[in-house]
Order: structure tokens, then C-alpha cells, then sequence
């Protein structure tokens, strides 16, 4: 079996993909729902670099490494960067409509920056999956993920 498919999350997002018709039934469809269901209300991270610069390199990693394109369906991940409300904002877009995930990006400071992760129960599966994802994110945002941020 090769590398890619025995990581949890590309298990997990290969096994949910093949169920299209299902999906809208199972998963949010708009970001509104998407965060009132999230697990905890989503779960919070602060990090020491400037919103601008943590959006360009989360959008590089999950260009990378968080969308999949391929015979079975897609996620797909949508950003977007306000600079007057000075946010980011990311959402992973199952098929039919329906959302996976929801990160948001805002600035709390000259160098400071708080990141938002949104995710039912059905996205992340249990709180463990959850706060690693934070955690992932927050590496990938300071653009430290060896894997996901190098060209």
C-alpha cells in the first residue's frame, strides 16, 4: 500500500468521497451550520506571525497536501483574504455542496495572529483527529511543515 493512502485523513477522506449521494445528508451545507456544529464551538490557536503571511503559506500547504482531486470525488479548499477586516478565511467543499472544514485567519496584533478551526463530528471523527488538525494548521500557517509549505 503506498505512503499517501495510509494516513488517517486520506482514509477517511477516500472512504467519505465514495458516499456522493450521502454527503449533503451527513455534512453541513452552509459555513453557518458548519460552525454551530463544529466540536467545541471550533477549537482556537494563537500564533506570532503576521495574518498576511500565515494565509499565504496555510493556502500553499493545503494546495499541497489538504485537497484531493482524483477518481473517487474531491474536497476542495476555497480562500479567500479580506484585507479591511484583515481575515483569511479557508473552507473545504465536499461535493453536492456540503463543507468539511472552515478555518479562519484574524489578526490580533502587529505580529499576532489567531487561527479558527472548524469541524463536525463527522469531519474530524473523534477530539483527538480535531486538536491534531489545529495543530497541523498552526505549523503549516508558520510555514514550518517540511512536507506541505516546500515547493
Amino acid at each position: 500500500m503506498s505512503k499517501f493512502i495510509k494516513t488517517p485523513f486520506t482514509v477517511i477522506m477516500i472512504s467519505i468521497l465514495g458516499l456522493h449521494g450521502c454527503v449533503r445528508m451527513m455534512y453541513p451545507t452552509s459555513e453557518t451550520e458548519l460552525m454551530s456544529k463544529s466540536i467545541n464551538g471550533g477549537v482556537i490557536t494563537d500564533l506570532e506571525i503576521d495574518y498576511i503571511q500565515a494565509y499565504a503559506n496555510l493556502k500553499q500547504a493545503y494546495k499541497k497536501c489538504v485537497e484531493i482531486k482524483d477518481f473517487n470525488g474531491s474536497l476542495t479548499v476555497n480562500s479567500h483574504l479580506d484585507r479591511d477586516k484583515k481575515m483569511g478565511t479557508f473552507t473545504g467543499n465536499l461535493p453536492y455542496g456540503a463543507l468539511f472544514f472552515k478555518t479562519t485567519l484574524e489578526a490580533t496584533g502587529e505580529n499576532s495572529t489567531k487561527i479558527t478551526y472548524y469541524a463536525t463530528k463527522m469531519s474530524a471523527l473523534n477530539q483527538k483527529l480535531f486538536h491534531k488538525r489545529i495543530e497541523q494548521d498552526r505549523i503549516r500557517a508558520l510555514g514550518q511543515d517540511n512536507k506541505c509549505n516546500k515547493n
